[in-house]
């Protein structure tokens, strides 16, 4: 209701307390409009009710809700269940059109308002977590290819991390030739003591054969360290788009994918390959989240979890030494660590996993005891010691990770229990 442009008579309301009221109304417009015009994160996040009030402005504008509609066609955004329908603030129509997935929705001019603004929104951050170059993004589900994947094991450093292998990614572009290879992809996001692979000199191997480059960002983008890697990988060699999902990242639930690229032709064209039209849950997920957080909420979160990693590690250190065990040092790793498990060096494959169903029971999740001598066969390749990025792994090891979120509390009630189940686990290998 537009309260400034309405007659309201003063045997309804005094005229001091209506300013007071149009003045506040006058507040959130103004907020409202500098979002849509300018297209920037809002410095603040928002509060709730500030947010709810503008997905209901915008839900209004979809076809399924106009007042006076009449729907003949097949698909028209009924929703039978209201549980259903209050859960999704009754948009229903999706994103994109058939092929897709930026263009238009002719029957909802809100949610397509919608999945614009939150795309540039996410550019918006993007850029300020440093990746200045990037010219476009989208939020998309996630979705897999059938391709036929050619591996390339990762160099075994003398104190256990793993690192790209570079001359063996340069020698295999060689020996399959050019014309035969869609992309390199390499990854910015994986478990210690695999450090982050080296895009920089992947991306100049890139340049130097006209191949494109993919990067696995998952949750890189809450690492300031991993966007810098990109920023300088497409300033100084060849990298065409960088993917991450949003749940990491944006701490919202499992299920979306933001695709970007410094080429916005190349990332409208990704757009436009997916098949059908999706659901628009995930950009209403993250257009909220965003508004919720605001710019300054954000690094605040950003902020907090490099310094809860260096406590994780400092801690993570400590109790190694008390335990006879290592960290196995990834320094291009800024996200995972990763505890020798050599006490347990003579329990067996089966028993030794067990150790990571006693942290589990006692409400530990995200920790994972990787051993050795599990050995799979898929898409014809043999992974030797499977789950610990390479075949010549001596030792088992325990991943944990300091993610966008945790808190020192958490770390502090982790330590509390590993101790626990360390004690315990030792006694039952004894006996």
């Amino acid at each position: 209701m537009d309260l400034k442009n309405i007659n309201i008579s003063k045997s309804l309301i005094p005229e001091n307390y209506l300013r007071l009221a149009i003045e506040a109304q006058k507040f959130k417009e103004t907020e409202f409009r500098e979002l849509i015009e300018k297209r920037k994160l809002p410095k603040n996040g928002w509060s709730d009710s500030h947010i709810e009030e503008l997905v209901r402005q915008l839900s209004a504008l979809d076809s399924n809700n106009l007042p006076k509609k009449v729907g003949v066609g097949e698909r028209e955004a009924r929703i039978a269940c209201s549980l259903v329908a209050r859960r999704h603030y009754n948009f229903g129509h999706g994103v994109g059109r058939s092929g897709d997935l930026l263009e238009a929705q002719p029957k909802a001019a809100g949610s397509t308002l919608m999945v614009n603004l939150t795309n540039y929104l996410l550019l918006d951050l993007i850029h300020e977590m440093g990746v200045r170059s990037c010219r476009c993004c989208f939020l998309a589900p996630l979705a897999t290819a059938g391709l036929i994947p050619v591996i390339i094991e990762p160099q075994l450093n003398d104190n256990g991390s793993m690192s790209t292998n570079l001359e063996a990614f340069a020698q295999k572009v060689t020996d399959i030739g050019t014309e035969n290879i869609l992309c390199l992809c390499t990854t910015t996001s994986c478990f210690a003591p695999r450090q982050c692979d080296d895009i920089v000199e992947v991306s100049k191997l890139a340049a130097q054969h006209s191949l494109p480059h993919l990067v696995n960002n998952a949750y890189g983008l809450h690492s300031a360290y991993l966007t810098h890697q990109l920023e300088q990988a497409q300033r100084l060699g060849r990298l065409d788009l960088f993917v991450q999902s949003t749940d990491k990242n944006l701490l919202v639930p499992v299920g979306g994918a933001i695709i970007a690229g410094f080429d916005e032709q190349l990332v409208r064209s990704v757009a436009k390959a997916y098949p059908g039209r999706a659901s628009s849950t995930q950009t209403l997920d993250v257009f909220m989240t965003l508004l919720s957080l605001g710019r300054m909420g954000y690094m605040r979160l950003v902020k907090e979890r490099k310094e809860n990693f260096e406590y994780l590690l400092a801690r993570l250190h400590g109790f190694a030494k008390i335990h006879s065990e290592q960290v196995i040092e990834s320094k291009c790793n800024p996200i995972s660590l990763a505890l020798s498990l050599k006490q347990f060096r003579n329990a067996g494959f089966e028993e030794i996993t067990k150790f990571g169903s006693m942290l589990y029971t006692r409400g530990v999740s995200g920790a994972r005891v990787v051993a050795v001598g599990d050995d799979r066969k898929i898409e014809g390749y043999e992974f030797l010691n499977w789950g610990t990025h390479h075949s010549r792994t001596e030792y088992a090891y325990l991943t944990i990770a300091a993610g966008l979120g945790i808190t020192k509390v958490e770390i502090d009630n982790f330590f509390v229990k590993l101790h626990e189940c360390w004690e315990a686990f030792l006694k039952r290998l004894k006996k």
